[in-house]
């Protein structure tokens, strides 16, 4: 069973709050559980503006990197854009693509296949750039522990700028420029942002230095750097960073743009994915990023580029159909993949007896390991790493929970590794084979040092609690304002407490949903727990329950009502 935490209230807050910005005072109460003490903090929260965002050359590297590139540019230097396989790395290649080709710039772009070099730069791509005339080499969303690559482009007569956002070492690679706001001694106010949001902010600097030497003089028109930020709201919904500060204001500008004027590519998507609403980060992280994924996953990465770039409906569809089949086959793969890793695990005794969990298996496939690590570590709670082993290399994903620093931990079991990368939630390990169980152990020693031997339960953390009569639309039009979703700033979780339950009605093929009412104080709301009916203690109804969920907005049958979609509920006696 999950505790419930419920959140500190600060009631003097929430009336501040609630007066100033004349909003109900659930909405007050929930700014208030979350941090905000003032009136301006919250309106400033509320109404994210592209204005506040900061100077894109307070990043490191941004102004020597930024300046090299504009030379390349203006001097008709090839541009080798290197980016990663997945949707942040996609996206990271598609606007830099685009907006070279904008700007009048030579640029080719360059993505690694995840079942053949695997993720980060590597040799044999740069010798292909020195082989085809050379030119000036600008990594994405990777390249910041590159040490032997960024070497060998230097004797392959390559300058290399590296713009990157995962977690520095002691050192950085030897280059032009290395281009991260999470260098020690950074002044860049947000630290967090995705690897294409250090894109567009490098593309932000080039346009501008450009624009200081003259290059936009007629001919060559100077962008609107807004028009590049659907790719950035979709790169950083999917790469999990927080949607607070700097991403916050460019994925609400990005779902602006989505909705406003859908590029074709996005057109196509929500089309396959069969969406008809306004499209929200929820949309990005679920149906859109998934399907870009996927492609990187079970063949090539360029296929999900080829949709981004695409300028018509007739060049989308296809593409956008050939995601959505390779999301279907993902979809297989990970569901056989999670259940042999739950088997392992649990014929090791991992479960419930460790405080992580390491498997390894022949033929895993090497796309979907993350997502299984992802479901283990949603299921129990504890720090996850899911290994495919090739012969005598094997390659893993790890994800984390319980608020551990996934890079630190692996830090700590750098010995075992040939190497790793990532950041605090998730990272990815190279091995060798025959060392996987000194892995294990050296992994799950750092997790019991980290967590002082105790294993992690499972929490759940409660914004307040609220009336089944406060949930009404014109509250979700108040709940609204705070989206984007996401890392950091997730949907409110309330407290709905003795509630009583009536009309229930169990759905699906297995009858894992589970539908029914909530009443109180003569009203009732809608209400289902998706997946996990079978889970919960039985009761009748009629009994009293506290629950713990979500209101969402749903259209069906011609109306518009509020659902109350369940996290977990229990009865109010226990």
């Amino acid at each position: 069973m999950a505790d419930w935490i419920i959140r500190d209230a600060n009631p003097e807050a929430a009336d501040e709050i609630g007066r100033g910005l004349g909003v109900s005072s659930l909405l007050a109460k929930i700014l208030a559980a979350r941090g905000f003490t003032s009136t301006m903090e919250s309106r400033n929260f509320l109404t994210p503006r592209l204005k506040n965002l900061p100077d894109p050359l307070l990043i490191p590297g941004m102004a020597e990197g930024s300046a090299r590139v504009a030379r390349a540019v203006i001097s008709g230097e090839r541009l080798w854009i290197y980016s990663d396989f997945d949707v942040d790395g996609v996206t990271c290649a598609a606007l830099l693509k685009i907006f070279f080709d904008n700007i009048g710039a030579d640029a080719e772009t360059w993505l690694p296949r995840r079942d053949r070099e695997g993720y980060g730069l590597h040799v044999d791509p740069l010798r292909h750039f020195a082989a085809e005339g050379g030119g000036l080499v600008l990594t994405a969303d990777c390249g910041i522990s590159s040490f032997d690559e960024a070497a060998e482009a230097k004797l392959l007569g390559l300058d290399l700028v590296i713009t990157d956002h995962h977690t520095p070492g002691d050192s950085l690679p030897a280059c032009e420029a290395v281009v991260n706001p999470r260098i020690e001694g950074s002044k860049y106010p947000d630290p967090m942002i995705a690897g294409v949001g250090v894109a567009w902010n490098l593309a932000v600097a080039v346009k501008n230095e450009l624009k200081r030497l003259g290059w936009f003089n007629g001919e060559v028109k100077e962008p609107d750097m807004r028009e590049y930020l659907d790719l950035v709201a979709m790169g950083t919904v999917a790469d999990l960073v927080p949607l607070t500060g700097v991403n916050r204001i460019l994925v609400s500008a990005g779902l602006g743009i989505i909705n406003r004027s859908p590029r074709p590519a996005v057109s196509a998507l929500a089309e396959i994915a069969m969406l008809r609403s306004e499209i929200r980060a929820g949309h990005l992280a679920f149906q859109f990023g998934p399907r870009i994924n996927a492609a990187g996953r079970m063949d090539s990465p360029d296929h999900a580029l080829h949709l981004l770039l695409a300028d018509t409906m007739e060049e989308s569809r296809p593409l956008a159909q050939l995601l959505d089949d390779f999301n279907r086959a993902r979809r297989a793969e990970e569901n056989e993949t999670y259940h042999k890793a739950l088997n392992a695990a649990r014929q090791m005794n991992l479960i419930p007896a460790k405080s992580a969990i390491v498997v390894e298996g022949e033929g895993f496939h090497p796309g979907v390991i993350g997502i299984v690590a992802s479901r283990l570590v949603e299921r129990f709670n504890r720090p996850s790493v899911v290994i495919s082993i090739n012969g005598n290399e094997a390659k893993g994903s790890a994800r984390s929970a319980a608020g551990l620093d996934l890079y630190e931990l692996l830090t700590e079991c750098s010995e075992t590794l040939i190497q790793f990368g990532g950041h605090k939630g998730a990272a990815g390990v190279t091995l060798e084979t025959r060392r996987v169980g000194e892995f294990r152990q050296a992994f799950e020693a750092a997790v019991n040092n980290a967590l002082a031997g105790g294993v992690p339960e499972k929490k759940i953390i409660v914004d307040t609690s609220a009336t089944v009569r406060e949930l009404t639309l014109p509250f979700m039009a108040e709940l609204a304002r705070m989206e984007p979703f996401g890392a950091e700033n997730p949907t409110p979780l309330l407290l709905l407490k003795g509630v009583v339950s009536g009309d229930l009605r169990y759905l699906g093929d297995k009858s894992q949903h589970l539908k029914l009412r909530l009443e109180s104080e003569g009203r009732s709301i809608e209400a289902i727990l998706w997946e996990r009916a079978k889970e919960i203690d039985p009761f009748s109804p009629g009994t009293p329950l506290d629950v713990v969920g979500s209101p969402r907005t749903r259209h069906y049958g011609g109306r518009t009502y509020v659902q109350f979609q369940i996290k977990d509920l229990r009865s109010s006696e226990s």
